[in-house]
């Protein structure tokens, strides 16, 4: 019997398309579960490495299998303008997703009441705390307490007996955000508490300054795990996939996880297969134009005015440019520099020197850029990123197979220590003669009977080719 795959309520995808992180998943579950003196948890993940998506798997993995931790996930975002607005967003979703867990029905989550229905569907032993929530709200609305609002899930939990688990993600948001720092640190302090477990989640370089417990940093999967990712979202939407076109979306998407699965689920959308590079070609253009990748990235980019033409421009030089010439091209200097500056790096989009800075070398957010070059028409620039796409496949293939043939090769060589093995493992005319035409199993068996032996070197140090002939550098 196929076991019942885990319902989906803010997740994108089953967990199964993320195996790999299986082992941060489980440590991440029981923290949430068992709290403690290190409940305050630190969550560093890259761009695209698919962070988001594994503490929603997380918020639906509590929602499912217990019933003691009341599992909250709240997510900044840069339409909250100020920490105000946050906050009394914050307090909501909490009151929506307390209710919705303690009636076991995650559809209310979608359906988003308003707070008098929220008031009216709580459970009867749950009426105080939601009422006290609710009047809250409704009275301050967005003069409400900062503190006031973000220590809600404490106070529930104190008055109700229950433990919550607040998982905070997107905090390096709050660089847009007016009285986003503040917002931050009245988040980290809900850590104090040992009714709950406090997960604050962000980019790799936006720093939090308060002390975590524990710390789990995020990355960008393996080529091979990326791959399975690929082929699960792909047998999960039933999208057609040859190996070459996965491999080529693993590589042209830098193994990020997020656009993996944004190209998957835009193929099931528009009814395309993924069995052919032209395929593939029409779904990435279309995902970096207009696509869920354009809008992660645009999202991120935010209502600045000329960033993204101003960002291509220092591409088209790959070379770096003082941060205050960037503000002077947009018109902005101090504090608004200031934090548009920390959003880029945080969102890795620019990586700062000192008082330079230099474009991410992400072709996925390069090709993005590249629709604000001016010179020729969004359909036009569309298609010379398909066409750019299929004209380096090639190339892209090539490079990315050399690379895992190579992988080990030092600790391989640094293994033969001088031992012997049958000839026929490496002469092919003595595998010829006595093999050719055995099965596997047979060939296995035979082999280490052979009495005619080669005698490998004793490698004491491996180099990489380029080491000795640079040229080897560009192939």
């Amino acid at each position: 019997m196929t076991p019942k795959r885990p319902q989906k309520i803010l997740a994108a995808h089953t967990s199964e398309g993320l195996e790999h992180r299986a082992k941060e998943a489980e440590k991440l579950y029981l923290a949430a579960l068992t709290g403690g003196a290190a409940s305050h948890i630190r969550v560093k993940g890259t761009r695209g490495a698919g962070l988001s998506e594994l503490l929603k798997q997380l918020y639906d993995r509590l929602f499912a299998e217990q019933r003691f931790v009341v599992p909250f996930y709240f997510a900044l975002r840069r339409e909250d303008q100020t920490a105000a607005e946050a906050a009394n967003r914050f307090a909501y979703e909490f009151l929506l997703q307390a209710v919705a867990f303690r009636r076991n029905d995650p559809q209310l989550i979608a359906a988003s009441p308003d707070i008098r229905d929220l008031r009216r569907l709580a459970p009867l032993p749950d009426a105080d705390w939601v009422d006290a929530i609710c009047e809250e709200l409704e009275s301050n609305g967005a003069g409400s307490s900062l503190r006031a609002a973000i220590s809600s899930p404490l106070r529930a939990a104190s008055q109700a007996g229950f433990r919550v688990c607040v998982i905070a993600d997107d905090l390096h948001k709050a660089a847009a955000i007016e009285g986003g720092t503040m917002f931050v640190e009245h988040l980290a302090h809900l850590a104090a508490s040992d009714t709950s477990t406090v997960l604050l989640a962000s980019r790799r370089n936006y720093e939090i300054a308060h002390r975590a417990g524990r710390t789990f940093f995020i990355g960008r999967p393996t080529v091979d795990d990326s791959a399975r990712i690929a082929d699960e979202a792909a047998r999960e939407l039933q999208v057609d996939i040859t190996e070459s076109v996965r491999d080529l979306i693993v590589a042209a998407t830098d193994r990020r996880p997020g656009y993996i699965l944004s190209m998957v689920s835009a193929a099931r959308g528009s009814g395309l297969d993924l069995t052919s590079y032209r395929n593939a070609a029409r779904i990435y253009s279309s995902e970096i134009t207009e696509g869920e990748i354009a809008r992660s990235i645009r999202d991120e980019l935010g209502n600045h005015p000329g960033l993204a033409a101003a960002l291509n421009s220092a591409i088209t030089t790959n070379a770096p440019f003082r941060v205050g010439v960037l503000g002077d091209r947009l018109g902005i200097g101090g504090d608004e520099l200031s934090n548009l500056v920390e959003e880029l790096a945080s969102s890795e989009f620019i990586e700062i020197t000192g008082e330079s800075a230099t474009v991410s070398n992400d072709s996925v957010l390069r090709d993005h850029l590249s629709l604000e070059a001016g010179r020729i028409t969004r359909a036009a620039a569309a298609a010379n990123i398909a066409l750019r796409f299929l004209r380096n496949s090639p190339s892209v293939m090539s490079r990315e197979y050399r690379r895992a043939a190579a992988i080990g090769l030092g600790e391989l060589l640094s293994a033969f220590d001088g031992r012997d093995i049958p000839r026929a493992a490496i002469d092919y005319r003595v595998f010829r003669d006595r093999y050719k035409g055995l099965s596997d199993g047979e060939i296995r068996a035979q082999l280490p009977t052979d009495d005619e032996l080669f005698g490998l070197p004793q490698v004491v140090q491996s180099s990489a080719l380029v080491g000795f002939t640079p040229q080897f550098a560009d192939q």
